[in-house]
């Protein structure tokens, strides 16, 4: 790999190029990515906007830990936001979000130039930037409503992702608005069959979480649920069970289909997840035989992992569903 007195001699630019193109073809090099952040955060004041949003995407999709660089990008990112266009400024609040790298400054920078320019955006960049801001904690109440304003002059143009990524950021930001939800609600209604299996569990999430009542949209996710839970993995499953649980649209052809799917992923399952999931088919009045002995089995067996109130949510869904199983009691009392 490089060294650091060999780098020293790459442009900004070609310093960016090199650690995207490694990132992008999903090429781990821990030491080559070590001498290009110590390279890059010396000369950080060098790169233009689109080398910093650049080398930001490159280390949080690498998933490759460097807080001096992310410090040094926002401090340069922060001085120069006024050049940032649109893809920028998605693209490294994006990449801040993912790397779970807190920079208060850059954020309020970012969030004052994007409302600036949100017609500019494309939108995919305003589903992105209200997700970044979503999962980095940071729910900016007038980024939010520009995005939201953006979002209901163009929600037939929303793809499922975008549509997803939405309804997911403004419930976790917990920024619902019923206007904003029944726009998405009627767009994902129109391709709901072109949404991915996270996608749907993505979407039911959102609404239930949001406490928005939309039988139309419900209905079309369950219905295209069916065929595609098995697709999904085990955190997406459990959050379907619960949101369809929770909004009280659950059918039983669609849990059915989530019991087959969970069956074999109970193992693999933390604590909080095989209790939702047992939660989740009590309140929807569905029994799953197999499903409850392979959660009460794998709970017995982990019971030390739960939390009173998992343990007590467990025990009752087991009860209600008439399949109280005596290696569950017996390691509960």
């Amino acid at each position: 790999s490089a060294s650091s007195a060999e780098l020293e001699q790459f442009k900004p630019v070609d310093i960016a190029k090199l650690a995207w193109a490694f990132a992008s073809a999903g090429h781990s090099s821990p030491p080559l990515f070590d001498t290009l952040a110590h390279t890059a955060a010396a000369r950080a004041d060098q790169f233009s906007p689109p080398e910093l949003s650049s080398m930001a995407w490159a280390y949080a999709t690498a998933g490759h830990s460097s807080p001096a660089l992310f410090d040094a990008l926002a401090r340069a990112s922060v001085l120069r936001i006024e050049y940032f266009g649109p893809p920028e400024l998605s693209q490294i609040a994006w990449a801040f979000a993912t790397a779970g790298h807190p920079s208060p400054l850059l954020f309020e920078a970012i969030a004052a130039a994007a409302g600036q320019r949100m017609y500019l955006f494309s939108t995919e960049e305003a589903a992105n930037i209200a997700w970044a801001f979503a999962v980095a904690g940071v729910p900016h109440l007038d980024l939010f409503d520009e995005v939201a304003n953006f979002a209901a002059k163009r929600a037939d143009r929303f793809g499922p992702t975008e549509l997803s990524k939405l309804a997911w950021a403004y419930a976790a930001a917990d920024r619902w608005s019923p206007k904003l939800f029944d726009l998405l609600a009627a767009a994902a209604v129109e391709r709901v069959q072109t949404f991915n299996p996270q996608e749907l569990s993505d979407m039911a999430w959102a609404f239930a979480t949001a406490e928005h009542r939309a039988k139309d949209l419900y209905t079309a996710l369950a219905a295209a649920s069916v065929g595609r839970v098995q697709y999904q993995k085990r955190h997406a499953l459990v959050n379907t069970a619960w949101a369809f649980a929770t909004s009280g649209y659950a059918t039983p052809p669609l849990f059915e289909a989530l019991a087959r799917a969970s069956l074999p992923k109970v193992g693999a399952m933390n604590a909080r997840e095989l209790s939702l999931l047992a939660w989740a088919f009590q309140e929807a009045h569905i029994a799953s035989p197999p499903l409850f002995d392979a959660l009460a089995k794998e709970s017995a067996a982990r019971i030390d992992q739960f939390d009173s109130a998992q343990m007590s949510r467990m025990a009752l869904a087991i009860a209600t569903a008439a399949r109280l199983s005596p290696t569950l009691s017996a390691a509960v009392l």
